[in-house]
């Protein structure tokens, strides 16, 4: 079982399984790396372009008129490449959970408050399921902004919407790099039964500008619990106006432009090699 679709499913049954499967491949389809086959990556597995629920003869023909090839070549020639891009898509998504060895903590239903014993003991264990479920929750309120910067992004560069979207970004990944701070003064450099630094799941939560050390504590020095007035101390100092535009300015780019220059590169290497 691929750790992508065992951590996803919701239980060990096969159609949880399956369930899991599928919105792995819809995730790895809607960011197909080749831009070029992107479309007709999606059309093959019956996604708009294409049409669900047809034959594979039918949704080849979808996928070879979105790339605007014959049939027969898309079948013989890229068909292969749209396959073995996705097979490394799904091995690079296991590799990233096996290397990441942080899961987040099971929620089961509670059906009747906990009462917990009048000892230290009992106190420990449950101050620090508290501090991992707020490191947990900042890595997925981090998460849901990184996600809306690449929906906006997509739909309209640069404008209001993504650059409000990316400075709510900024604060969420000060908030959570402020919790990562408290549990390693509380806990150590180790997250407690993962063996990771606790600072590894900012990583987690998505892609996003790389910021030095000092700009990580340059963010946690300003951290506030409203996002406008953290907005507002960070762009008080040069340093930091700095920083806010070129995260704001790098967020609110659609990753196509923003990798324009690599895309070009690996497009003329590509063509060198083969040709469609």
């Amino acid at each position: 079982m691929l750790p992508g679709v065992r951590v996803r499913a919701v239980s060990a049954e096969r159609a949880s399984q399956v369930v899991a499967f599928d919105a792995l491949l819809r995730t790895l389809l809607a960011r197909f790396g080749d831009q070029r086959l992107a479309a007709a990556a999606r059309a093959l597995f019956g996604l708009p372009p294409g049409v669900p629920g047809t034959t594979l003869t039918a949704r080849r023909e979808a996928a070879a008129a979105a790339c605007g090839r014959e049939v027969h070549h898309f079948r013989k020639h890229l068909e292969p490449r749209i396959l073995d891009q996705l097979a490394a898509a799904v091995a690079a998504d296991s590799d990233a959970l096996a290397a990441g060895q942080a899961i987040a903590p099971v929620l089961l239903p509670a059906a009747a408050p906990t009462v917990l014993p009048a000892e230290v003991f009992a106190w420990e264990v449950t101050e620090h399921a508290e501090a991992l479920a707020r490191l947990w929750s900042g890595v997925y309120a981090l998460r849901a902004e990184l996600l809306a910067c690449q929906r906006l992004a997509s739909m309209d560069p640069g404008g209001a919407a993504v650059v409000a979207a990316a400075r709510r970004a900024l604060w969420r990944t000060a908030r959570l790099q402020t919790l990562v701070v408290d549990y390693r003064h509380t806990y150590g450099d180790r997250l407690l039964h993962a063996q990771i630094p606790p600072g590894a799941l900012v990583a987690l939560a998505g892609w996003a500008p790389q910021l030095s050390q000092e700009q990580v504590e340059l963010i946690c020095q300003v951290n506030s619990p409203d996002a406008e007035e953290f907005t507002r101390r960070l762009t008080a100092t040069p340093e930091g106006e700095r920083l806010h535009e070129q995260w704001v300015a790098t967020m609110a780019t659609h990753d196509e432009d923003r990798t324009q220059d690599q895309d070009h590169t690996q497009h003329t290497q590509d063509q060198e090699k083969t040709s469609w």
